[in-house]
């Protein structure tokens, strides 16, 4: 889950319209498997990743309803480990960046 906010840079029918964004982000995770992370067999596991959302992009006009986007995102988040449901005091350093492509419409 994630919620975040952008700023658009020129007039909204300037052919290309760069923007930057920051939110937040939750993500839960699941069926974690790490092999030889526990030697007593217990379920080692990630408590809830959430951090913040860095975005730079650009959005590319087509004409007065659609357009076209590239943006490229940072989440940072440290979730604990956990072992056998229990909190570790060590936490694992995530840190994507992802890349996004997409046509829209405005109405």
């Amino acid at each position: 889950i994630a919620i975040s906010g952008q700023y658009h840079f020129g007039e909204a029918d300037n052919v290309f319209r760069p923007f930057v964004g920051v939110g937040y982000y939750e993500s839960n995770f699941s069926n974690e498997k790490i092999d030889a992370a526990s030697t007593t067999g217990d379920h080692v596991g990630l408590s809830t990743a959430k951090g913040v959302i860095g975005t730079v992009g650009v959005d590319m006009n087509i004409n007065s309803t659609w357009f076209a986007r590239a943006d490229a995102r940072y989440m940072r988040s440290r979730p604990e480990l956990r072992v056998g449901g229990q909190g570790t005091g060590s936490e694992l350093e995530l840190d994507p960046w992802t890349v996004g492509f997409g046509i829209g419409a405005r109405f």
